[in-house]
């Protein structure tokens, strides 16, 4: 773990200089530990300034005398060594500090301090760990609800009042009266104290942004979630892409939105009622505009094609909808699907027919004479090794008739063929340098589809479908063979998935503001009104 180093001009000073980092102690427990690099003087005081500037101004006049007498041996005894002495290094942590009470002495004049220590220690701590994991999360919800405690612990001191303040100091309540002005006094140097820096620190604290990836495309951007970056971590997220690719993913900052809303009157949410009839009357017409659900289309989740970002864009849009997506593909299933699978069922025995009458009589053949034949292809067959190619002539009997089940139909993947450098690596004990050479070429054929940078940038290919599915499956036989478990690579599911935003064109509408029944008459009492006349504004007299 990496610590901060900082320079402290003084004991009562507030101001943290950046200096060089100096690696923490290990054995120390305290996590938000940094290091305090002092200066070997203190800051000297009053009397030392007078005494210094004493000594200078003796030293100017026995220089001067060296020089007016012409001798060089005095000139050169004046002068002083001028070597820098090295830093004194002190490992200190922040709970240490809070105990010996340095925020105590300089809390008098702000709360800052204290937040930029937690500050960078949480930075320099925070970068050793990978964006998104569990240590990563914690540190950054730590410190946030770390800084939250600061804001409202500000909050709450500064809704205390000057007479509450001024309680609490029972010797001086006692001992004397108070009066006005002291009360403001107090509270002006409550002020000037206490909260001298919880501005500071809300605008920090403000000024923090998420960020995200974005994708841009012809129909528009795509912006994916929070990538889980924290306000602390400085460092540029990388998206792994060469730099002779052009970069088509491309962060962008998430920006809160603070500004206060506007309260609206009840009339611009629900409806002027001009006539309400009395309690006591009992209504007249019951359920006037009811409708029964099962008359009503109820809205349903639409199937998406993304031809340019089918490999990571959803599939389907359950916005507003209240049907379940499984519905929707049990009755696609029943009502359309079948009824596609017997009419190309009908077609196809059409088509059989047509072949059975097409076909030609042949006649019969001795069966000596196929046997003769059969054993000359056989002898043709046989190489010079002795072996046979008979083996790679495999017959396939076609199942005529029978209906295809549905479940295992569901199940098939293209994982389930396996090529004959699988098959081979598979027995030479070689599938870890196959599944090498297959990631390398995966990635060739990526970087030369990114380098198009045109419309079939997010088109993957068959091809490339196919290599990633022959490397997981290199994959997943590696990892069997050696009884290794998903539990045992500590790879952590990532939970989330894409899914459809709504986007709208333009803007919302404002809420118009009910106007006066006079718009022209004004303030100071004037009988004159506006009244709109062929698309003009002219002012009426109107009669007393």
């Amino acid at each position: 773990m990496s610590s901060i180093s900082v320079v402290e001009s003084s004991t009562q000073g507030s101001q943290l200089v950046t200096a060089t980092a100096v690696p923490a102690d290990l054995s120390t427990p305290n996590p938000a530990e940094f290091v305090i690099l002092e200066a070997a003087e203190e800051e000297p005081r009053e009397t030392d300034v007078l005494k210094r500037s004493s000594r200078r101004l003796r030293r100017r006049s026995n220089a001067d005398a060296a020089l007016s007498n012409g001798s060089t041996d005095a000139a050169s005894s004046l002068v002083v060594s001028t070597e820098i002495k090295p830093k004194q290094v002190v490992k200190i942590s922040i709970s240490n500090k809070y105990l010996s009470g340095t925020y105590s002495e300089r809390i008098g004049e702000t709360i800052y301090p204290f937040y930029n220590d937690l500050r960078i220690a949480y930075m320099h701590t925070i970068k050793d760990y990978p964006i998104g994991c569990k240590s990563y999360i914690s540190l950054s919800d730590v410190f946030k609800f770390t800084v939250d405690l600061i804001l409202r612990e500000g909050v709450r001191l500064s809704l205390l009042t000057p007479d509450e303040i001024v309680a609490t100091d029972e010797e001086s309540f006692e001992s004397s009266e108070i009066s006005e002005q002291m009360l403001a006094d107090l509270e002006e140097e409550y002020e000037n104290e206490i909260l001298k820096g919880f501005q500071k620190v809300y605008s920090d604290v403000v000024e923090q942004y998420g960020e995200s990836f974005v994708v841009y495309t012809k129909n528009g951007p795509l912006f994916t979630s929070l990538n889980g970056k924290s306000s602390l971590d400085n460092r540029d997220t990388i998206t792994g892409r060469p730099s002779n690719v052009a970069n088509s993913v491309s962060t962008t900052r998430i920006l809160p939105q603070i500004s206060p809303m506007t309260n609206y009157q009840m009339a611009f949410i629900s409806p002027i009622i001009s006539s309400v009839p009395h309690p006591s009357i009992p209504p007249t017409v019951l359920l006037s505009g009811f409708t029964h659900p099962n008359s009503m289309p109820h809205p349903a989740p639409r199937y998406l094609r993304y031809q340019e970002t089918q490999s990571f864009s959803p599939s389907s849009d359950a916005s507003n909808s209240l049907l379940d997506k499984d519905l929707v593909d049990a009755l696609w299933y029943e009502k359309i699907s079948q009824r596609r699978m017997i009419t190309e069922q009908e077609m196809l025995e059409i088509l059989g027919k047509k072949k059975d009458d097409d076909d030609v009589e042949m006649t019969d053949v001795p069966n000596e004479e196929i046997t003769e034949k059969e054993k000359k292809t056989d002898n043709k067959e046989v190489t010079e090794n002795g072996s046979s190619d008979k083996s790679n002539h495999k017959s396939v009997e076609e199942d005529e008739g029978g209906d295809i089940d549905f479940t295992q139909a569901l199940l098939w993947s293209p994982t389930h063929f396996i090529d004959d450098d699988e098959l081979e690596a598979a027995q030479n004990g070689t599938e870890v340098e196959l599944i090498s050479e297959l990631i390398l070429e995966l990635q060739r054929l990526q970087n030369q589809r990114l380098a198009k940078n045109d419309e079939t940038e997010f088109l993957v290919s068959m091809e490339e479908r196919r290599l990633a599915s022959k490397i997981q499956n290199g994959l997943a036989r590696v990892l069997e063979l050696d009884g290794i478990t998903p539990q045992q690579l500590g790879v952590e599911l990532n939970p989330k998935y894409p899914v459809l935003q709504a986007v709208y064109q333009g803007t919302l509408p404002v809420p118009e503001i009910q106007q006066p029944k006079y718009p022209g008459l004004n303030a100071g009492g004037s009988n004159t009104v506006g009244a709109v006349k062929h698309g003009r504004y002219t002012p009426v007299r109107r009669r007393r």
